[in-house]
Formats: C-alpha cells, sequence, structure tokens
C-alpha cells in the first residue's frame, strides 16, 4: 500500500463526509503519513462535536493515539491506542514570522541538500568498494599467473637437470651453478611476491577504512537530520511566542496612544487658556504704557514753560533793584513750590504672577517644572 504524506497544520476542505472519496484524494484505508507518525485513514468528513472536515488515522506505532481513528472506535488500556484527528490551522504572515518562515524554508532545503548529499554519496562508496575489490582480484589473477610461470619454470629447469644428470657428471659443476642461479631467482621471486602481498594487504586496509567512513558519514548526516528536525519544531515555536507577544505589545501600544492623545488635548486646552489670558494681560500693559507715556510727554510741556518763565523772570530781576528783591523772592518760592510740587505718577498695579497648573506664586505656566516632566514622562511611556 503506497504512503500518502499528509502535511502538519493543514485543514481538508469542508465537504461532507463521504465513504468513498474526498476532495483531497484521501479515502478511507489510504496510507498517510502525518509529520513523523504513518497511520491508516479510518474516517472522513464532518462530526458533531467540531465543524470542518475531519480525518481520522489508525496509528501503527503502539503507544500513540487514543482510538482505532473511527468515530465509534474502541478505547481501553489492553487495546493500540491511536491519535486523534488533527484539525489544521493556518497563522497569519507578518514582518516577523516571515523572517521565521524562511529561516525554516532554508532549514528544510538544508535538510534536503544533505538527504540528496547522502544519496549521492552511497552509490560513490559502493563504486569506490567495487573497484578497489576487482583491482583485487586482477591483482591476484596476475600474481598466479606469475607464480603459475615461474612453477612452470621451475619444472623445466628441473628436467634440464635430470637430464644433463643423466648425460654425464661432466656438466655437474655447470648444472650446480644452473641450480643456485635458479635458487637465486626463486629467492627474488619470493621476495617480490611478498611485497605484492604486502601491497594486496594495504589494499584491503584501504577497504576497510574506506568502509567505516562511509559509515561514520552516514551516520553523522542521520544526527544532522535530527538536530534540523529539532531546530525546525523550535523555529515554529518561536514563531507563534512572537506572534503572541507582537500582538500583545500592539494591544499595548493602541491603549497607551489614546491616553496619552487625550492628555495632550487637555494639556492644550490649558494652553490655550492660559496663552489667552496673557495676550490679555499684555494688551493692558500696552494701554497702561500709552498712558504713562502720554503724561511723561505733558511733564516735559511743563518743564519747558517754567524754564521759559524763569528766563523772563530774571530779565526783570536785572531792570529793577527793589522790584528785584521782592520780585525775586516771590518768583523764588514761586518757581521753588513749583519745582518742589511732586509729580502724579499713575501707580503700578503689582501684577502677582501665579501658575495655572501648580497654583504656585513664584513661576507661570511656561517655567512650571510639571510640564516637562510630564512630556518627558508621556515620551518614555511611548518609547
Amino acid at each position: 500500500m503506497s504512503i500518502k504524506t499528509w502535511p502538519d497544520y493543514k485543514r481538508l476542505p469542508n465537504s461532507p463526509s463521504s465513504p468513498s472519496q474526498h476532495e483531497s484524494g484521501l479515502v478511507v484505508g489510504d496510507k498517510v503519513q502525518v509529520n513523523s507518525l504513518v497511520g491508516v485513514v479510518r474516517f472522513i468528513g464532518t462530526t458533531d462535536f467540531k465543524p470542518g472536515t475531519w480525518a481520522g488515522i489508525e496509528l501503527d506505532r503502539v503507544g500513540f493515539g487514543k482510538n482505532d481513528g473511527s468515530m465509534d472506535g474502541p478505547s481501553t488500556p489492553h487495546q493500540k491506542k491511536h491519535d486523534l484527528p488533527k484539525k489544521m490551522m493556518s497563522i497569519e504572515n507578518n514582518q516577523e514570522t516571515m523572517l521565521l518562515q524562511q529561516r525554516i524554508d532554508s532549514l528544510e532545503a538544508e535538510n534536503q541538500f544533505l538527504k540528496l548529499h547522502h544519496e549521492d554519496r552511497v552509490p560513490l562508496l559502493q563504486k569506490q568498494m567495487i573497484e578497489l575489490e576487482t583491482r583485487y582480484e586482477h591483482v591476484i589473477s596476475e600474481k598466479n599467473k606469475e607464480i603459475q610461470a615461474k612453477d612452470e619454470k621451475i619444472r623445466e629447469l628441473e628436467q634440464m637437470v635430470t637430464e644433463m644428470k643423466k648425460a654425464g657428471m661432466d656438466s655437474v659443476e655447470m648444472l650446480e651453478s644452473i641450480v643456485q642461479n635458479h635458487e637465486k631467482k626463486v629467492a627474488s621471486l619470493e621476495t617480490a611476491l611478498s611485497k605484492e602481498r604486502n601491497k594486496i594487504q594495504q589494499l584491503v586496509q584501504g577497504q576497510d577504512d574506506l568502509r567505516k567512513a562511509g559509515l561514520e558519514a552516514v551516520e553523522s548526516n542521520e544526527l544532522t537530520l535530527i538536530k534540523l528536525e529539532k531546530a525546525k519544531e523550535h523555529w515554529k515555536t518561536e514563531k507563534v511566542r512572537l506572534q503572541e507577544e507582537f500582538d500583545k505589545r500592539e494591544s499595548q501600544l493602541r491603549r497607551s496612544h489614546h491616553h496619552e492623545i487625550e492628555t495632550l488635548l487637555k494639556d492644550i486646552t490649558v494652553l490655550e487658556d492660559v496663552l489667552q489670558s496673557k495676550i490679555d494681560k499684555e494688551s493692558n500693559l500696552v494701554e497702561s504704557l500709552k498712558r504713562e507715556q502720554r503724561y511723561s510727554n505733558k511733564l516735559i510741556a511743563e518743564m519747558k514753560s517754567i524754564k521759559l518763565q524763569m528766563k523772563t523772570n530774571q530779565g526783570i530781576i536785572f531792570s529793577s533793584a527793589i522790584d528785584s528783591y521782592r520780585n525775586s523772592s516771590h518768583n523764588r518760592w514761586s518757581v521753588h513750590n513749583r519745582l518742589d510740587t511732586p509729580i502724579q505718577e499713575e501707580e503700578e498695579e503689582d501684577d502677582v504672577v501665579s501658575c495655572t497648573l501648580c497654583g504656585k506664586d513664584d513661576h507661570d505656566l511656561f517655567h512650571c517644572s510639571f510640564l516637562p516632566n510630564r512630556r518627558h514622562t508621556i515620551q518614555t511611556h511611548i518609547h
């Protein structure tokens, strides 16, 4: 039976229960895989406890799941447990989740690359092993042929020795020399054969080393695949956690933003009232300044008139000595009387400066320490 892969977090399309075949291609009795679990589809359709289309799967592994995947399946401690149907969900993407998804896709691509690399490397190792075995058999065959040739030559030499012995004792010395040469050649051949055997042993050792290296590479790739699967699950969990934290912070910032806007509107209203009050006071001060200017001009005109009168009186004093004494005394009294007359000045009103926000009299609203601190507090809270 073929196995169909059913990816996690993917819900089947809503449709009524069908005993034969579903729109997704699944039918009851199909072999499917959910994550790392393999099982058989026992139910596809709608249920009473939740809306949507559900699938019940009977798992192959003992100890997993709670029933046999059907709607009214048995569930006892002595029977094999099975996995409940999983309802698939989808999560909205945002900027942070997209980065996590890219990381997950990268890990999956790396996982696929390691699988392909592992699958490509195994045939290469097998090919090298076959080549080494072929080379070993070829070397053994060549050496066996050489040994057979040497043995044949030895037999020929022995036959020649026998014939020479039969021919006579005159050729004994020559035959002994030939035998010695033959023994030297045999010793040389044995040495060469020993070297070739050592080479063959080294080739066999290299073949064993390659086999061990291949097994270690396979084990390392399997461990890497397991680590990648764990990292993938970790990033999925981190993705969900960051999404929840993002939603929570966004809600808090929205509430804080509304609160600060209301506070700023209240402050603007207070500042507008204070500004209007300052404008009114400034207008009053301008009017008072104009009155003071008119009064000052009037005093200057009176002073000029007094100086002119003093010059006229001095001319009258020099024309008559007697009248001068009287007039001088009288005029001096009159002049001093006028000069000593106090000038009426408009009493300045003591304006008491007070702050509209805190109520203190030693500063106004623009120098109040409450507003800057408050702004700093608001900015710190927002950031």
